[in-house]
């Protein structure tokens, strides 16, 4: 993993190719990464990979108190299918109020796999993400599903099962 220092270039890193088809399929993988050894080759942990999925995951429930800057809100709408059904590149710098949803560096994998985990049982009990999205403005409940999913491929896509 990088230093703080020596960031790793996420555009050349190592990946996984990942794809996830529904919600359940995300939390079984999510399980099985915080169950085993994990090698990364992005900049973050899997605690914090796994807190950030939380923090988005929540803020499509509770709303989320921040807005991507004016040009990236302007652009959206070109980049807003794929981002929903074919994935997310990686490299994307989060600024201003965007960096709200950056994780700790100090979370533990246990408090972020429990945050993750509340938020699966909202989920199961029939809440639905209705919030709108501080990039694509206002969403379905099926638009943040196929978001979660294709975000989640990115951040996992860094973390390597060993064994």
């Amino acid at each position: 993993m990088a230093t703080a220092t020596q960031p790793v270039d996420t555009k050349k890193a190592e990946r996984r190719k990942l794809h996830f088809n529904s919600l359940a399929e995300l939390k079984a993988e999510i399980d099985r990464l915080a169950s085993g050894e994990v090698r990364t080759t992005g900049n973050w942990t899997l605690a914090q990979a796994i807190d950030h999925l939380a923090a988005i995951f929540e803020g499509s429930l509770d709303g989320i108190p921040a807005k991507a800057p004016w040009f990236v809100r302007m652009l959206a709408p070109t980049f807003r299918n794929r981002a929903l059904h074919k994935g997310i590149d990686p490299g994307i710098k989060l600024s201003g109020d965007m960096k709200r949803i950056l994780p700790p560096e100090d979370v533990t994998l246990e408090n972020a796999t429990a945050r993750m985990n509340r938020i699966f049982q909202r989920l199961d009990k029939g809440e639905k993400m209705l919030q709108p999205s501080p990039v694509f403005g206002k969403m379905t409940h099926e638009d943040w599903s196929n978001l979660h999913m294709r975000h989640a491929e990115l951040h996992l896509s860094f973390m390597h099962p060993i064994g």
